[in-house]
């Protein structure tokens, strides 16, 4: 079989989950049988060990030229420097559509719904986002993320991880008031070994997301590290996320609303979960089921059957 060369666009000014999923379709691509993926960084990309292709691909950047590849991967603003190309734009495109803003009319990257694409979204609440504007042009999917997790055996010496970079000054108000409890309270950028490491070591974490996320990565994180996971509704994780008093037969973690009072309150029921072993074991056994169902192997099978079908798909 003659691979299909498929071209990836990269401005990596710090890392985030946003990238790192990038980073897993551009290995999925590699790891077919049909195509190979090829990858071109703006100018002014960071380099450094947060970088998923450092140091592999920092000495070997390529122009980003998509007229000299059968395809194109997209993601958030690549679109800009994809329309700016000059590309006849005949080729097949994958837009990996990550975020329930892409519905936004006042988001940036809504406009480009309107340039045909094969859209990829990361879960059914983002692909119900922007194919209710109705200003998609092409065919939709969804293939929830995936995830790989290190094993990481720590003693739980934590009793509160406070995951707050998405919204520091609220976690920073949260842990003054958990002040008589061993608190960590991250709100600056961490090179993602060392959260990961974190989550390991904590009792209960609380995750603050943005109040609208595509899915939510950091969630399955924790639910596969942590004892116990509080994270409240971001839209993006309710399809994965379930509070386990209101769904006891598959809750793997508890969900309060968005505020400080309810998350204090989630705090302490989560501590009182930990002295019940029963419903403990519960919640942790529905979490593994969770994981189980968002393995990176799923996703990896269903973009790769998306690249068998995608002269199909493009002339849909």
């Amino acid at each position: 079989m003659t691979q299909k060369s498929i071209l990836f666009s990269r401005h990596f000014d710090r890392y985030s989950g946003g990238h790192q999923k990038v980073f897993d379709y551009f290995s999925h691509v590699n790891l077919s049988e049909s195509h190979r993926s090829f990858i071109s960084f703006t100018d002014d990309s960071l380099w450094n060990q947060t970088n998923p292709w450092h140091p592999r691909y920092q000495d070997t950047n390529i122009p980003y030229l998509p007229s000299n590849y059968d395809q194109a991967f997209l993601a958030g603003t690549d679109w800009q420097r994809y329309l700016r190309s000059g590309n006849s734009r005949e080729q097949p495109v994958v837009n990996l559509i990550q975020h329930v803003r892409h519905g936004d009319s006042g988001s940036d990257v809504f406009p480009f719904l309107e340039e045909k694409a094969i859209r990829v979204c990361v879960s059914q609440a983002v692909e119900e986002a922007i194919l209710n504007t109705g200003r998609v042009n092409g065919p939709t999917l969804t293939i929830p993320n995936g995830i790989e997790i290190p094993r990481i055996a720590n003693t739980k010496s934590i009793d509160i991880y406070i995951a707050g970079l998405k919204n520091p000054l609220f976690a920073k108000t949260l842990s003054r008031l958990l002040n008589d409890k061993q608190v960590l309270c991250q709100t600056e950028p961490l090179p993602h070994p060392v959260f990961l490491d974190n989550l390991s070591r904590a009792k209960i974490c609380v995750l603050l997301p943005h109040r609208t996320e595509g899915f939510f990565l950091p969630a399955l994180e924790s639910m596969a590290l942590a004892h116990l996971t509080i994270v409240p509704d971001c839209v993006g994780n309710t399809g994965f996320c379930h509070d386990i008093s209101l769904k006891p037969a598959i809750g793997n973690c508890l969900m309060p609303e968005y505020s400080v009072d309810s998350i204090l309150l989630a705090i302490a029921g989560a501590e009182k979960i930990l002295l019940n072993s029963p419903k403990r074991q519960q919640i942790n056994r529905n979490a593994t089921d969770t994981i189980a169902r968002h393995t990176l192997d799923n996703e990896r099978t269903k973009f790769q059957q998306l690249l068998l079908d995608i002269d199909e798909l493009w002339s849909f």
